[in-house]
C-alpha cells in the first residue's frame, strides 16, 4: 500500500515542474523581443549633424533628443579631439581621446569619464 502511494505522489508533482521551468524562459524571449525593437526605433530617431557650438568646439556625429547620442568626432577649441560613442551627451562606450600635443587615449568611457587604462 504505501509504495504504491509514494509512487502516485510523484507522478502527480513532475507535471508542475516542467511548465514552471519553462515560463521564465518566455518571458525573457519576450523581453528579447522589446529591447531589440527599442534599439531600432533608437536607431531610427538618431539623426547626423555637424555642429558648430558656441565655444569654438565642434561636433560631427549622431544626436538623440538633441543629445551627442550614437557615433561621433568632438573637436574641442583647445585642439584636443574626441571620436567615439556618446550616451545623452557624454562620453560612453568606447572611444579614442587624442590631446593637442598627440597623447591619446584609446579605451572604454562611462559617463563622460575615462574607464581603466588606454
Amino acid at each position: 500500500g504505501m509504495n504504491a502511494g509514494e509512487g502516485d505522489s510523484l507522478e502527480e508533482e513532475e507535471p508542475d515542474i516542467g511548465p514552471s521551468k519553462a515560463r521564465p524562459l518566455d518571458a525573457g524571449a519576450a523581453t528579447g523581443e522589446v529591447l531589440m525593437s527599442q534599439l531600432s526605433l533608437e536607431s531610427l530617431a538618431r539623426e547626423r549633424v555637424s555642429l558648430q557650438l558656441g565655444n569654438k568646439d565642434f561636433y560631427e556625429g549622431e544626436v538623440l533628443d538633441g543629445l551627442m547620442d550614437g557615433h561621433g568626432t568632438y573637436k574641442f577649441a583647445d585642439g584636443n579631439r574626441y571620436r567615439g560613442q556618446w550616451k545623452a551627451g557624454k562620453k560612453h562606450g568606447t572611444g579614442v581621446f587624442t590631446w593637442s600635443n598627440s597623447d591619446t587615449y584609446e579605451g572604454g568611457w562611462v559617463d563622460g569619464k575615462m574607464w581603466g587604462r588606454g
